[in-house]
């Protein structure tokens, strides 16, 4: 009996032992896996987390900044430390060191901007250099004053904006202010003439033809030949019981002794990457050399609309044979009033 007891006491302690040890792996491991999953909770936290810092002059003379959260994640702000231009601490107008602290400072959901925060540092001439410090160990910089926009950069978003216009709407980009009219049959419409007047509002006019011109940007990397059919249509008045469209094709550039422009030689205008152009329109269809009328007071839409040929081989002149791939483009404008 003794030695039944001994043995059930024997593996009692075993299984207690067993048991125990099971616990601990399954705790530890459970600990283990928490720990890892908050570690990249908190990382993941981390990279989604993305500001800007912007400086201004405000009231008193003083230096104020802003927090603008552009990431994911609500941004809580901890510190904010501001140097001189020599790295030492800023001192604020009451004499103590620019640093600002809270728990948070600023709170900033997803897409906002803070208010302006006053650091009460006054504007003595000298360059400042503020220092944000978020909740998950992020950093920002902010400089004061705010560096001056260079020319390079200025470049740099004009491509970008133009990137993203053109993969928007193609390659050919209008000047929307470059749209001008005039009358040839009683103005001097040569290109440097000062008859040529903008194209907000034009005359009505049943007796005399109009001439338009608006100037492009090319930014496609072919060159392209811009085909007869290129036309600026005029569509309205919508005053009217029923829409029609008057159509203005694209003519040559008028000289001192022809005016009103020669019929437009078929693809004799080629735009080749980051040229500007101006380009004339007032006949009343491709090649010939009548111009349109506006007859009808009202509102009209103007919608140009480019009709091309690929250069396939890049030789710069139109072989009909080889350059078989077109181009074509519309470009809604503006409203146009006839009085």
């Amino acid at each position: 009996m003794a030695g039944i007891i001994g043995g059930v006491i024997f593996f009692g302690l075993i299984f207690t032992v067993l048991y125990t040890y099971n616990n601990v792996i399954l705790d530890t491991t459970q600990l283990e896996s928490n720990a890892v999953t908050e570690k990249v909770a908190r990382e993941i936290a981390q990279k989604n987390e993305a500001l800007t810092v912007s400086t201004g002059k405000i009231e008193g003379n003083m230096i104020g900044f802003n927090i603008y959260n552009q990431g994911a994640e609500e941004l809580n702000i901890i510190s904010v430390f501001m140097h001189n231009s020599s790295g030492f601490l800023a001192v604020q107008s009451n004499g103590s060191q620019a640093i600002y602290t809270g728990t948070p400072l600023i709170v900033l959901r997803s897409g906002a901007t803070s208010s302006i925060f006053n650091t009460t540092v006054v504007d003595d001439g000298g360059n400042y250099t503020l220092k944000v410090l978020t909740d998950k160990g992020n950093t920002a910089t902010g400089l004061y004053p705010p560096p001056p926009i260079g020319v390079h950069s200025i470049e740099g978003l004009q491509e970008a904006i133009e990137g993203l216009t053109t993969a928007a709407i193609g390659d050919i980009l209008m000047n929307f202010t470059s749209i001008e009219v005039c009358t040839p049959a009683v103005e001097a419409c040569e290109p440097i003439s000062n008859n040529w007047f903008r194209g907000w509002e034009v005359p009505k006019d049943s007796s005399n033809g109009k001439f338009f011109r608006i100037s492009l940007k090319y930014l496609g990397n072919s060159t392209i030949f811009l085909s007869k059919d290129t036309v600026l249509g005029i569509i309205g008045p919508f005053s009217a019981a029923s829409l029609s469209s008057t159509n203005f094709y694209i003519k040559d550039q008028p000289t001192v002794l022809d005016d009103d422009g020669l019929p437009y030689s078929n693809f004799g205008i080629a735009l080749t990457k980051g040229s500007i152009v101006t380009l004339y329109f007032g006949s009343t269809g491709p090649a010939i050399d009548d111009l349109s009328k506006l007859t009808k007071n009202g509102m009209y839409m103007v919608v140009l609309t480019i009709f091309a040929y690929v250069d396939m081989n890049g030789n710069g002149t139109y072989e009909p044979a080889i350059d078989t791939a077109p181009y074509g483009q519309s470009l809604p404008f503006q409203g146009l009033l006839v009085s």
